[in-house]
């Protein structure tokens, strides 16, 4: 049986989520398998290519799949295709697999075909609608897929990318007419060119626009002088001196509850947004600049069960205005509320033994 190889749109070999059809559960030939066998079948779904094809490399998927486990892969892959599974098939010197009824069941927006395919699929493996489309376009309204004159691939002037997603060049038949020469530039294309410095410019002391552009780009000067370079931007917590001066304190606490963290080179991209983080707070989100260092204080600092579980979670500064779990709350809104919650009952809460929720 001679396979069909073909790449779609040049997507790369990577693993997908997939999904697991419940009657899968009880599938008449995938309950009699050992439970290794029935992990691997469930396992090679995410390395399959949209139509089910995976590569069927024992020791890569020993290593993708179960790296910690003493099994024998190369056994469990026969095991998987005795029970129809899988239907393994070689194609240019490599073992590949075929998984019943994947295309059925798997139904991506985009799909992606990156490994060769049999030319006669067995019953129940049925490759994906647009790859069929898309063999019959191209070879031919015949229902049997079959391999092109130029061996198991197709020509690389027709696929138009590579395995990798690179393209690829057409190759030109030595008998075709050279390409036309480029038009003239067109008094249109003078106006639209940018304006460039004239020797007589220079003469007379006068410095045309382009003179004056900044070369953060452009190589330096033949005449060795130093590149422009572009002023930093401005801090965020400039205008925050409270804030500011709590920052080096912030990191400190942060490091403390976490010990592989630290803070981040300054002027750095991770050091701005943290800043711009903590920045936001006050002249967005409109919290006093004083109470959201006491809030961070409260965090890092109070004996309360609260303040120990945000503690833990706070890994960072630029992490306070994220919202997660659905409601658009952010997380420091959250520790704010807590730490609001607190300030009336300290006393109390000092000296209570049970929950401190029961407080409230």
């Amino acid at each position: 049986m001679e396979p069909t190889a073909r790449t779609s749109k040049g997507v790369a070999k990577r693993a997908r989520i997939r999904s697991v059809h419940p009657e899968q559960w009880t599938d008449d030939e995938f309950v009699q398998m050992t439970p290794y066998a029935r992990l691997l079948a469930l396992a090679v779904r995410n390395l399959a290519d949209d139509n089910g094809v995976f590569e069927a490399n024992p020791v890569k998927l020993k290593m993708r799949c179960l790296a910690y486990d003493n099994v024998d892969v190369a056994a469990l892959l026969e095991e998987m295709e005795a029970h129809r599974q899988v239907h393994l098939y070689d194609a240019g010197g490599r073992r590949y697999g075929l998984i019943r009824n994947f295309a059925q069941f798997q139904n991506p927006k985009k799909p992606s075909f990156v490994y060769p395919t049999p030319s006669n699929p067995p019953d129940g493996y049925e490759l994906h609608p647009e790859y069929r489309a898309e063999v019959q376009n191209e070879y031919g309204t015949s229902s049997e897929l079959v391999p092109n004159q130029f061996g198991t691939f197709p020509p690389k002037e027709r696929r138009g990318v590579g395995v990798g997603g690179e393209k690829e060049e057409t190759a030109k038949s030595p008998d075709a007419p050279p390409s036309a020469p480029p038009p003239p530039p067109t008094e249109r294309d003078a106006a639209q060119a940018p304006p460039t410095a004239s020797p007589a410019a220079h003469d007379e002391g006068q410095l045309s626009i382009a003179a004056l552009e900044p070369r953060s780009m452009e190589a330096a000067p033949a005449n060795g002088t130093a590149k422009r370079e572009s002023a930093p931007p401005p801090d965020p917590l400039e205008p925050y001196p409270v804030l500011a001066a709590y920052w080096p304190d912030l990191w400190q606490s942060v490091k403390a509850a976490h010990p592989r963290e630290g803070p981040p080179k300054p002027g750095s991209q991770a050091d701005r947004k943290a800043r711009d983080a903590i920045a936001k707070l006050v002249h967005i989100d409109g919290y006093p600049e004083a109470e959201v260092v006491e809030v961070l204080r409260w965090v890092f600092e109070a004996d309360d069960r609260q303040a120990e579980f945000w503690r833990g979670v706070v890994l960072s500064p630029a992490s306070l205005r994220t919202a997660k779990g659905g409601d658009g709350v952010t997380k420091f809104a959250k520790i704010y509320a807590q730490w609001q919650r607190r300030q009336p009952a300290a006393i109390i809460a000092s000296h209570w033994e049970g929950d401190p929720d029961d407080i409230f």
